[in-house]
């Protein structure tokens, strides 16, 4: 049953919620060229948590970080999306489910299965009735399609070099969905190693934005 919050409630989630993602993106700033900043001071000042467009701007910084630098404290960032609900706007909740699954891709390749667990726990938490389970656990053909590449749709034709605001946001649609495409375990059609590579070049398109470490 999706969570209904007023809307005083989600104004006072996003107060606290915002800093806690500010600060994590500061710390991380070294990754983000004079343009990257600017882009993420202003996704930070004008997103909130209260519909899909104010949580993917609040959130949009936060994937090419994670991709380019590969933070072992992204998990700083779980204090804000646990907190998050889904409230049936799908919309919304993607932005929360990439950072889980840039989590999860984080760890995996480190090889910090114990860190892993709780992102992975958590990539399916809308479909999975905002249970904390096996994301495969309650819709596995969707989980499926979705890591053979069904939400992916024009994302990959994204401007190269992406160099305009509106370029890099159809590049970071792509990064989204490849992260969550890998964390779910790739298919045969789209292997991690696969994934990996497009989500290397994505970096290395966006280089107005981000440089890769």
């Amino acid at each position: 049953m999706p969570t209904k919050l007023a809307v005083k409630e989600w104004k006072a989630l996003t107060t606290e919620a915002a800093p806690v993602v500010e600060s994590w993106i500061n710390d991380h700033a070294v990754v983000l060229t004079p343009r990257g900043q600017k882009f993420a001071e202003r996704a930070v000042a004008k997103g909130n948590l209260a519909g899909d467009a104010g949580t993917r701007q609040l959130f949009e910084p936060v994937l090419p970080i994670a991709t380019a630098a590969k933070p072992l404290d992204i998990d700083r960032l779980f204090e804000v999306c646990d907190r998050i609900p889904f409230t049936g706007n799908y919309l919304q909740w993607e932005y929360v489910r990439a950072t889980y699954a840039a989590a999860y891709r984080i760890y995996r390749r480190a090889g910090d299965e114990a860190r892993a667990e709780h992102p992975w726990l958590m990539l399916s938490y809308p479909e999975n009735n905002e249970q904390h389970a096996d994301p495969f656990a309650t819709r596995p053909e969707v989980v499926r399609n979705r890591a053979n590449g069904s939400a992916l749709g024009h994302s990959a034709n994204y401007p190269r070099p992406a160099t305009t605001v509106p370029a890099l946001q159809h590049l970071l649609g792509a990064v989204r969905e490849w992260t969550i495409m890998w964390a779910y375990g790739g298919s045969d059609v789209w292997p991690r190693e696969k994934l990996d590579g497009s989500l290397t070049e994505a970096i290395s398109s966006a280089s107005s934005l981000v440089v890769a470490h």
